[in-house]
């Protein structure tokens, strides 16, 4: 459930009054959140709080800050023991993290570019074999392989036969 629109429609400068902050923060708990636990700014933007979630990260110090006034704590996002150790799963995570602005000419038409992405991608998020929706990709920054799936190689379902990989059914997959 989406928040109203008609209740998120704030006068200029609502979202600078912390106690308004904190409220809605409160407020996004108890209705779509888990009591205790600072909410993410994804879940914060998936239900519809997009002006909390900016007031939480531009004008009030961050979401730390946030769980810390509020005596929240944080959702887990900790690596199992080890991982770091793994020098695969480090050279992934470094793969990913670099992600420059724009690709030479031609590497999205190569396929075998798109497939390495893709391989990534599922390995950085634990979904190998299902092809992730145009909507992930996007909420994990991968704008530009969405936009090649789409522009070079024929859409969603033509590369996830290519590579053998289940559609995604939302019910029964979730990412994180």
């Amino acid at each position: 459930m989406k928040y109203d629109k008609e209740k998120a429609r704030k006068p200029q400068g609502y979202w600078n009054d912390l106690a308004h902050v904190d409220e809605a923060i409160l407020d996004f708990i108890k209705n779509h959140g888990v009591a205790g636990i600072m909410p993410t700014n994804a879940q914060l933007r998936q239900h519809g709080y997009n002006g909390l979630a900016d007031a939480i990260s531009r004008k009030h110090d961050g979401y730390v800050a946030a769980a810390k006034r509020l005596g929240l704590s944080m959702q887990d996002k900790a690596k199992p023991d080890n991982f770091w150790d793994d020098f695969e799963a480090v050279a992934a995570r470094l793969k990913l993290a670099y992600k420059p602005h724009s690709q030479t000419n031609g590497y999205w038409a190569n396929f075998a570019n798109v497939k390495r992405e893709l391989c990534a991608y599922a390995q950085l998020y634990g979904t190998e074999g299902v092809m992730p929706t145009h909507r992930e990709l996007h909420q994990h920054g991968y704008t530009s392989l969405s936009s090649a799936i789409t522009q070079h190689h024929e859409g969603i379902h033509q590369v996830a036969q290519r590579m053998k990989w289940q559609m995604r059914h939302r019910q029964t997959i979730m990412v994180p």
